[in-house]
């Protein structure tokens, strides 16, 4: 993670897409909270940004970040998938 720009880095964004769902578990770092439901802001692969909210569909703002490094695993629900793990919202 990267403070001055907000980037997460990841290994891969092969099948990610904007405003969609991404949730990170283990021992997460740099701001990232374990377990808590954001939204991808941007791509740029292999760097994505993220928001904690999102309004009729689109990410809000970007969660602040401090620079930090380590492993995680983050899960991003597109398509079919999106429905699995998180709890609903009204847009």
């Amino acid at each position: 993670t990267y403070q001055t720009t907000n980037i997460i880095t990841l290994l891969n964004t092969n099948s990610l897409e904007v405003n969609s769902p991404i949730v990170f578990t283990g021992n997460t770092f740099g701001g990232i909270e374990a377990d808590q439901v954001y939204y991808i802001k941007s791509i740029s692969s292999p760097n994505i940004t993220v928001s904690r909210t999102r309004f009729n569909g689109i990410a809000g703002s970007e969660v602040l970040l401090s620079t930090d490094s380590g492993n995680c695993v983050a899960t991003c629900y597109v398509g079919p998938d999106i429905w699995k793990r998180i709890q609903l919202s009204s847009w």
